[in-house]
């Protein structure tokens, strides 16, 4: 092929090309928690292989391959119906989730995405952590990349708890550009609360007024975290993995549907 040939075809291919650009993105880097071992008992047990992909599945139906579920549809109706421009990657035991972070309620809506897929590991018997943070970024449907990435995926390394966090700066962002929808703002600020270090986390302890009812009855739902708990930390022997556990039992066991004699406490 000629140099001028060469040119021309060069030239066509990057007019064709994709506008790849990174933008001011919210991006939560989600982990289950414990994959390793998850993954040593589907070698033996068929059974909880088939409970992994269903989790795995029933995420991926909601986030990924059909965002128009009946269940996000009811979830979307009643507490942001108007349309974010988000992008998910999932892959094996991590999911990236990220929007657009300028529109009004961007953060509270990426929220109240990350609060259903916890409660779907939870349905499940899996636990997760994550963190969210705002900043450059470029996600599409095949890749992500910058430095937004990076910081999530960092932060989510070093949190010790189960939790998805964010920056208090984060959570000032969000309470100042605030959603239309009075709903969606609610969640956030019932939902949303401290942690340590200066930051926040999602608050799935005490979620009795926002869509677990969707999902399953919300004293089945509860009560097998209680057991996802007792069991986590009745079999772990390292004190720092029982430490994990100890902030979940302090966190149940202060949880509305404890003190309202529900559920029982958990014992440490």
């Amino acid at each position: 092929m000629t140099s001028s040939k060469k040119s021309e075809v060069d030239g066509e291919a990057l007019k064709a090309a994709p506008d790849r650009h990174y933008q001011e993105r919210l991006v939560a880097f989600i982990d289950i928690i414990g994959f390793k071992s998850i993954i040593d008992r589907t070698v033996v047990d068929p059974t909880y292989l088939e409970s992994i992909i269903a989790a795995i599945s029933e995420i991926r139906d909601q986030f990924i391959n059909d965002r128009n579920t009946a269940l996000q549809k009811m979830i979307r109706d009643q507490l942001f119906p108007d349309e974010f421009e988000t992008h998910v990657i999932q892959v094996s035991d991590c999911m990236v989730i990220s929007k657009l972070a300028h529109p009004p309620g961007a953060l509270q809506s990426l929220v109240i995405d990350i609060a259903l897929a916890i409660h779907i590991l939870i349905s499940h018997g899996l636990l997760c952590r994550g963190r969210i943070e705002r900043g450059k970024v470029f996600h599409s449907e095949e890749y992500i990349i910058g430095p937004a990435y990076i910081a999530a995926y960092l932060a989510e390394s070093a949190e010790f708890v189960p939790a998805v966090t964010l920056s208090a700066d984060l959570q000032e962002f969000g309470a100042r550009n605030q959603p239309d929808n009075p709903k969606l703002e609610e969640y956030f600020n019932h939902f949303v609360i401290p942690h340590i270090k200066n930051t926040y986390f999602i608050d799935y302890f005490n979620d009795l007024e926002g869509f677990i009812d969707m999902l399953e009855d919300p004293i089945q739902h509860y009560a097998g975290l209680r057991d996802i708990i007792e069991r986590e930390y009745n079999n772990a022997s390292d004190y720092r993995v029982k430490a994990k556990y100890l902030w979940m039992i302090d966190r149940f066991n202060e949880s509305r549907i404890v003190k309202d004699r529900r559920l029982r406490k958990l014992r440490k």
